[in-house]
C-alpha cells in the first residue's frame, strides 16, 4: 500500500464512529439521489450537476475556510458581507470597462484581503473574533454601497452582467474547482501540521503557549488560509449572478456556511459551543 493510501486509513481510523457512520450515510444517500434522477426518462445527471454545483460550490469552499478559524475557537460573522463587498468590486469595474480577468481577481483579492484584515485586527486589537467580525459584518455592506455610489457610473442599485465572458468561472468550473479544491484540502488534512495546531488552538491556548507555540499567529494563519477559500468562494458565486446587488448580495451566506461547518458533527473537530471566543 503507497503511503497516501495507508496515511488515508490512518485518518479514517482516527475519525469517530459517528462522523464515519455519517459520511458513509451521505455517500449512500447521494449515490441513491443520483440514481433516482438518472432513472427518470428525461434526466440528464449533466445538466442537473450543471445547475447544482454553481450553488452548492461557494457554500463548501467558504466552509472549508471557515472550519479552521472555527477549530481556533474563533468565528468569522463577515463573510456574507466581505462577498457582497466582492461582488461590488467586480461589478464596479465591469461598469467602467475592465477585462474580466482584472474583475475576477478583484473580486477573489478583495476577499482574500478582506477576511486576511479581520485575522489581523483580531491579533492586533485582542479582541474576541466574534465582536470584531460583527462589526464587520455592517461595515463592509456599508462601505460596498459607499463604493458602489461613488466607482460606478450612473449606479441604480444593481450591476447587469451580460456579457457570458464575466461568467465563466461560476457558471462552466465551479465543479472543477471545487473538486480540485476538495482535493487539495484532503492532501492537506492528511499531511500538513496546521490542522492540529488549529484544533490544539481551540481546545487550549495556554497548552499551545507551554508548548511552544504563537496562538496569535495560527489564528492569523487560519483566517489568511480562509481567506483564500472565500475567494475562490466569492469569485465561483459572484461570477454566476447576471444582476448583483450590493445591498443583497451574500445576505444569509455566513448562516448558511457556519451551520455546514459546526452542524456537520461537533465529534469531528472535539469543539463545541463553549469553545468559541464570545
Amino acid at each position: 500500500m503507497n503511503p497516501g493510501a495507508l496515511e488515508g486509513l490512518r485518518f479514517w481510523k482516527r475519525m469517530s464512529k459517528s462522523v464515519r457512520r455519517r459520511i458513509v450515510f451521505l455517500i449512500v444517500a447521494d449515490i441513491l439521489l443520483f440514481t433516482v434522477i438518472a432513472s427518470r426518462p428525461d434526466a440528464n445527471i449533466r445538466d442537473e450537476a450543471s445547475r447544482v454545483l454553481p450553488n452548492v460550490a461557494p457554500t463548501v469552499l467558504a466552509g472549508l475556510g471557515m472550519t479552521g478559524i472555527i477549530c481556533c475557537g474563533s468565528i468569522d460573522l463577515s463573510v456574507g458581507a466581505i462577498l457582497g463587498l466582492s461582488g461590488t468590486m467586480f461589478g464596479i469595474l465591469y461598469e467602467r470597462g475592465f477585462s474580466p480577468a482584472i474583475c475576477f481577481a478583484a473580486c477573489f483579492a478583495t476577499s482574500f484581503i478582506v477576511s486576511a484584515y479581520n485575522g489581523l485586527l483580531v491579533r492586533a486589537l485582542q479582541l474576541p473574533s466574534i465582536i470584531v467580525t460583527l462589526a464587520g459584518l455592517a461595515f463592509y455592506r456599508g462601505a460596498a454601497l459607499i463604493l458602489a455610489d461613488v466607482g460606478a457610473k450612473r449606479f441604480s442599485e444593481q450591476f447587469t452582467v451580460i456579457e457570458n465572458a464575466y461568467h465563466t468561472p461560476g457558471e462552466h468550473y465551479a465543479g472543477v474547482v471545487l473538486l480540485m479544491v476538495l482535493a487539495i484540502a484532503l492532501g492537506w488534512e492528511f499531511f500538513g501540521k496546521s490542522t492540529r495546531r488549529w484544533l490544539a488552538l481551540g481546545s487550549s491556548e495556554m497548552a499551545c503557549r507551554l508548548s511552544g507555540l504563537r496562538p496569535d499567529r495560527i489564528l492569523l494563519q487560519a483566517f489568511v488560509i480562509g481567506g483564500l477559500f472565500l475567494g475562490l468562494a466569492s469569485l465561483l458565486d459572484v461570477t454566476n449572478h447576471s444582476v448583483l446587488k450590493p445591498a443583497q448580495l451574500g445576505l444569509g451566506f455566513e448562516l448558511n456556511v457556519i451551520a455546514a461547518v459546526v452542524l456537520g458533527d461537533r465529534k469531528s473537530t472535539r469543539l463545541n459551543s463553549s469553545h468559541i471566543t464570545i
